[in-house]
């Protein structure tokens, strides 16, 4: 069973929110996060929010995002 230190993906989560409203603007961001995407075997960037794992994964998605690299 893995740890959650929640006061550190909190404050990972809040850095995260704003790099993607930063990279994709707020209403982009909003819709980017809960819609599906195929590059998450169908999940929604959202449903990853949860972990530290997760957040780094969505983190280097909005990354490809704003280096030009569809994800």
């Amino acid at each position: 069973m893995e740890f959650i230190n929640f006061k550190m993906v909190n404050s990972k989560l809040k850095k995260l929110h704003k790099y993607g409203r930063e990279v994709l603007g707020q209403n982009d961001y909003q819709q980017w996060l809960t819609h599906k995407n195929p590059f998450l075997e169908g999940k929604k960037p959202m449903d990853l929010l949860d972990a530290e794992k997760g957040l780094e994964t969505v983190e280097r998605m909005l990354g490809r995002i704003e280096h030009g690299i569809i994800s």
